[in-house]
């Protein structure tokens, strides 16, 4: 049984492995055709590695809300202020 950290972490292997294909196919379609303006399948796959990265970014979040300590609670204390009462001299 894996948990949902294992999960997260191959999930995450899984999505850079296909980014980097996507790179290679990326690198590969520019390479056949030097005006990448007029090159559908260079954005295609510039599109494909936009939507791969943010998914990794998704999972890189999760990872670290599941992985993150919980923060201390910091508990206040009753603490009258004292007020200063002036007190006049004998001599005043």
């Amino acid at each position: 049984m894996t948990t949902k950290l294992e999960q997260l972490q191959s999930e995450l292997a899984k999505l850079r492995r296909e980014r980097d294909v996507v790179i290679f196919e990326k690198g590969m379609a520019a390479d056949d055709s030097k005006d990448l303006r007029e090159n559908g399948v260079y954005i295609a796959m510039e599109e494909r590695e936009n939507y791969y990265t943010a998914k990794i970014y998704k999972t890189i979040r999760e990872t670290e809300n599941l992985t993150r300590k919980p923060k201390k609670e910091v508990k206040k204390l009753n603490v009258k202020e004292t007020k200063y009462e002036f007190k006049p001299h004998k001599w005043l």
